[in-house]
């Protein structure tokens, strides 16, 4: 399964104005923050694992490849923050939970 939140390619910077969840910080961090929106839904470890790495080094690869610094912050039960830049990107592997056929 292809994740490409990013229509037009990641190369446009001008795409984050659309994206609410999207905010460049300062000194150049990618901030892409998610919420469960309550409702007694609680985050799983595997899930953020995979949807972290799957936005952070592959929708935006081409800014991770060029120095950037991806914080991917899940709001609500069980959230947390990662943060990915190349080497974390170049070393760490996807875990395939929504590979076809899973």
């Amino acid at each position: 399964m292809q994740f490409n939140y990013f229509p037009g390619g990641a190369k446009q910077v001008d795409t984050f104005r659309d994206h609410k969840e999207i905010k460049v910080t300062d000194n150049g961090v990618i901030a892409y923050t998610v919420s469960t929106h309550g409702g007694g839904v609680r985050w799983k470890r595997v899930h953020i694992k995979e949807l972290s790495y799957r936005i952070a080094c592959e929708d935006l690869k081409w800014f991770t490849d060029r120095g950037m610094i991806v914080r991917m912050t899940f709001l609500g039960n069980g959230g947390m923050q990662n943060d990915f830049d190349k080497h974390r990107c170049e070393t760490e592997t996807p875990t395939q939970l929504y590979a076809p056929g899973k």
